[in-house]
Protein backbone atom coordinates (compact mmCIF):
# COMPACT_ATOMS: atom_id res chain seq x y z
CA UNK A 1 0.00 0.00 0.00
CA UNK A 2 1.29 3.43 -0.92
CA UNK A 3 -0.50 6.71 -0.36
CA UNK A 4 0.67 10.31 -0.40
CA UNK A 5 -0.73 12.40 2.45
CA UNK A 6 -2.14 15.54 0.85
CA UNK A 7 -0.96 18.14 3.44
CA UNK A 8 2.61 17.04 2.76
CA UNK A 9 2.63 16.96 -1.05
CA UNK A 10 4.70 20.13 -1.21
CA UNK A 11 7.18 18.69 1.27
CA UNK A 12 7.63 15.61 -0.90
CA UNK A 13 8.01 17.65 -4.07
CA UNK A 14 10.59 19.89 -2.44
CA UNK A 15 12.73 16.82 -1.79
CA UNK A 16 12.43 14.81 -4.93
CA UNK A 17 9.06 14.04 -6.43
CA UNK A 18 7.93 15.55 -9.70
CA UNK A 19 4.61 13.73 -9.89
CA UNK A 20 2.47 11.03 -8.34
CA UNK A 21 2.97 7.54 -9.75
CA UNK A 22 1.25 4.23 -9.33
CA UNK A 23 2.63 0.87 -8.13
CA UNK A 24 3.76 -0.11 -11.63
CA UNK A 25 6.03 2.95 -11.77
CA UNK A 26 8.58 4.65 -9.54
CA UNK A 27 8.96 8.10 -8.12
CA UNK A 28 11.39 10.21 -10.10
CA UNK A 29 14.28 11.05 -7.84
CA UNK A 30 16.46 13.20 -10.04
CA UNK A 31 20.22 12.99 -10.19
CA UNK A 32 22.63 14.13 -7.53
CA UNK A 33 19.98 14.45 -4.83
CA UNK A 34 20.66 13.31 -1.25
CA UNK A 35 17.44 11.46 -0.45
CA UNK A 36 17.00 10.36 3.17
CA UNK A 37 14.15 8.00 4.12
CA UNK A 38 12.83 7.40 7.62
CA UNK A 39 10.89 4.17 7.16
CA UNK A 40 8.28 3.14 9.71
CA UNK A 41 8.57 6.52 11.38
CA UNK A 42 5.38 6.45 13.40
CA UNK A 43 5.08 9.76 15.24
CA UNK A 44 8.89 10.10 15.61
CA UNK A 45 9.22 12.62 12.80
CA UNK A 46 12.80 13.51 11.85
CA UNK A 47 13.51 16.83 10.11
CA UNK A 48 15.19 16.61 6.68
CA UNK A 49 14.00 13.03 6.18
CA UNK A 50 11.08 11.75 4.13
CA UNK A 51 9.05 10.20 6.96
CA UNK A 52 7.21 7.06 5.81
CA UNK A 53 4.69 4.93 7.67
CA UNK A 54 1.73 2.66 6.97
CA UNK A 55 -0.49 4.75 9.26
CA UNK A 56 -1.82 8.24 8.64
CA UNK A 57 0.08 10.22 11.27
CA UNK A 58 0.84 13.97 11.39
CA UNK A 59 4.26 14.55 9.83
CA UNK A 60 4.21 11.36 7.74
CA UNK A 61 4.72 12.39 4.12
CA UNK A 62 4.22 9.01 2.47
CA UNK A 63 2.03 6.08 3.48
CA UNK A 64 3.64 2.83 2.40
CA UNK A 65 3.59 -0.86 3.33
CA UNK A 66 7.25 -1.81 3.74
CA UNK A 67 6.50 -5.45 2.97
CA UNK A 68 5.61 -4.45 -0.61
CA UNK A 69 7.76 -3.12 -3.46
CA UNK A 70 8.79 0.41 -2.49
CA UNK A 71 7.89 3.26 -4.89
CA UNK A 72 11.46 4.39 -5.55
CA UNK A 73 13.78 3.87 -8.48
CA UNK A 74 16.71 1.50 -8.42
CA UNK A 75 19.76 3.03 -6.70
CA UNK A 76 18.05 6.35 -6.02
CA UNK A 77 18.23 6.68 -2.22
CA UNK A 78 21.28 7.91 -0.34
CA UNK A 79 20.27 7.08 3.24
CA UNK A 80 17.68 4.94 5.05
CA UNK A 81 16.76 4.73 8.71
CA UNK A 82 14.50 2.13 10.36
CA UNK A 83 14.05 2.31 14.13
CA UNK A 84 12.30 -0.64 15.81
CA UNK A 85 10.50 -1.58 12.62
CA UNK A 86 11.87 -4.92 11.37
CA UNK A 87 10.79 -6.86 14.46
CA UNK A 88 7.16 -6.16 13.47
CA UNK A 89 7.52 -8.33 10.36
CA UNK A 90 7.59 -12.11 10.09
CA UNK A 91 11.01 -13.71 10.10
CA UNK A 92 10.82 -14.71 6.44
CA UNK A 93 9.75 -11.19 5.42
CA UNK A 94 12.81 -9.46 6.89
CA UNK A 95 15.33 -10.64 4.25
CA UNK A 96 12.89 -9.56 1.53
CA UNK A 97 12.59 -6.08 3.06
CA UNK A 98 16.36 -5.74 3.35
CA UNK A 99 16.86 -6.80 -0.27
CA UNK A 100 14.28 -4.22 -1.33
CA UNK A 101 16.21 -1.54 0.58
CA UNK A 102 19.36 -2.68 -1.21
CA UNK A 103 17.54 -2.30 -4.52
CA UNK A 104 16.55 1.34 -3.98
CA UNK A 105 19.78 2.48 -2.27
CA UNK A 106 22.79 3.82 -4.13
CA UNK A 107 26.15 2.04 -3.85
CA UNK A 108 27.86 3.53 -0.81
CA UNK A 109 24.53 4.63 0.72
CA UNK A 110 24.15 4.47 4.49
CA UNK A 111 21.59 2.24 6.21
CA UNK A 112 20.87 2.49 9.93
CA UNK A 113 18.70 -0.17 11.57
CA UNK A 114 17.55 -0.37 15.20
CA UNK A 115 15.80 -3.37 16.74
CA UNK A 116 15.38 -4.80 20.25
CA UNK A 117 18.64 -6.53 21.18
CA UNK A 118 17.71 -9.97 22.47
CA UNK A 119 21.20 -10.58 23.89
CA UNK A 120 20.98 -7.45 26.06
CA UNK A 121 17.34 -8.09 26.96
CA UNK A 122 18.08 -11.63 28.15
CA UNK A 123 21.09 -10.50 30.19
CA UNK A 124 18.98 -7.76 31.72
CA UNK A 125 16.25 -10.26 32.52
CA UNK A 126 18.70 -12.42 34.46
CA UNK A 127 20.47 -9.53 36.21
CA UNK A 128 17.41 -7.37 36.98
CA UNK A 129 14.67 -9.92 37.49
CA UNK A 130 12.79 -7.51 39.77
CA UNK A 131 11.99 -5.39 36.72
CA UNK A 132 10.34 -8.39 35.11
CA UNK A 133 8.22 -9.30 38.13
CA UNK A 134 4.68 -8.10 38.91
CA UNK A 135 3.51 -5.43 38.70
CA UNK A 136 6.25 -4.62 36.15
CA UNK A 137 6.01 -6.29 32.75
CA UNK A 138 8.53 -4.59 30.42
CA UNK A 139 9.08 -7.94 28.69
CA UNK A 140 5.72 -7.40 27.02
CA UNK A 141 6.91 -4.39 25.02
CA UNK A 142 10.53 -5.49 24.67
CA UNK A 143 9.83 -8.93 23.31
CA UNK A 144 6.21 -8.99 22.14
CA UNK A 145 5.53 -5.35 21.24
CA UNK A 146 3.22 -2.80 22.79
CA UNK A 147 0.15 -4.48 21.21
CA UNK A 148 -1.76 -1.19 20.98
CA UNK A 149 -2.92 -1.82 17.41
CA UNK A 150 -2.71 -4.49 14.70
CA UNK A 151 0.80 -3.39 13.69
CA UNK A 152 2.23 -3.17 17.22
CA UNK A 153 3.21 -6.82 17.61
CA UNK A 154 6.74 -8.26 17.41
CA UNK A 155 7.07 -11.20 15.05
CA UNK A 156 10.80 -11.88 15.04
CA UNK A 157 13.92 -11.23 17.10
CA UNK A 158 17.53 -10.20 16.53
CA UNK A 159 20.96 -10.11 18.03
CA UNK A 160 24.05 -8.55 16.48
CA UNK A 161 25.28 -11.72 14.75
CA UNK A 162 21.92 -12.42 13.15
CA UNK A 163 21.48 -8.83 11.99
CA UNK A 164 25.00 -8.77 10.54
CA UNK A 165 24.30 -11.97 8.62
CA UNK A 166 20.99 -10.68 7.22
CA UNK A 167 22.50 -7.38 6.12
CA UNK A 168 25.45 -9.00 4.39
CA UNK A 169 23.15 -11.46 2.61
CA UNK A 170 21.08 -8.52 1.37
CA UNK A 171 24.04 -6.69 -0.16
CA UNK A 172 25.41 -4.55 2.66
CA UNK A 173 28.88 -4.43 4.18
CA UNK A 174 30.87 -2.69 6.94
CA UNK A 175 28.23 -3.63 9.49
CA UNK A 176 28.92 -2.10 12.90
CA UNK A 177 27.18 -0.75 15.96
CA UNK A 178 26.67 3.00 16.15
CA UNK A 179 25.82 5.64 18.74
CA UNK A 180 22.18 6.73 18.30
CA UNK A 181 23.13 10.38 18.78
CA UNK A 182 24.16 10.21 15.10
CA UNK A 183 20.51 10.80 14.19
CA UNK A 184 19.91 14.46 14.93
CA UNK A 185 16.55 15.98 15.85
CA UNK A 186 14.92 12.98 17.52
CA UNK A 187 15.20 10.83 20.64
CA UNK A 188 13.45 7.61 19.74
CA UNK A 189 13.52 3.91 20.65
CA UNK A 190 17.20 3.70 19.69
CA UNK A 191 17.77 5.23 23.16
CA UNK A 192 15.88 2.44 24.98
CA UNK A 193 17.64 2.78 28.34
CA UNK A 194 14.78 3.22 30.81
CA UNK A 195 14.29 1.78 33.36
CA UNK A 196 17.29 -0.54 33.10
CA UNK A 197 20.20 1.89 32.81
CA UNK A 198 21.46 -0.02 29.76
CA UNK A 199 20.37 0.46 26.16
CA UNK A 200 18.38 -2.58 25.06
CA UNK A 201 18.27 -1.37 21.45
CA UNK A 202 20.61 -2.93 18.90
CA UNK A 203 21.70 -0.03 16.69
CA UNK A 204 23.70 -0.99 13.60
CA UNK A 205 24.83 0.80 10.49
CA UNK A 206 25.90 -0.67 7.16
CA UNK A 207 26.94 0.44 3.70
CA UNK A 208 25.22 -0.64 0.50
CA UNK A 209 27.81 -2.45 -1.60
Amino acid sequence: MMRLISPFKNQIKSFLYKRMVFPSSNFGTGSGRHIRLHLGSGSAIIPDFINVDILQIPGVALRCDLSKTLPFKVESIQECYLCHVLEHFATDQVPIILRELSRIMKPGALLRVCVPDLDTIFRTYVNRIEWFSPPHNPWLGLIYGGQKDEFDFHRTGFNYQWMEYLLEEAGFAQVERYDPVEIQGIRDASFAEEPFGVNVSLNVRAIRV
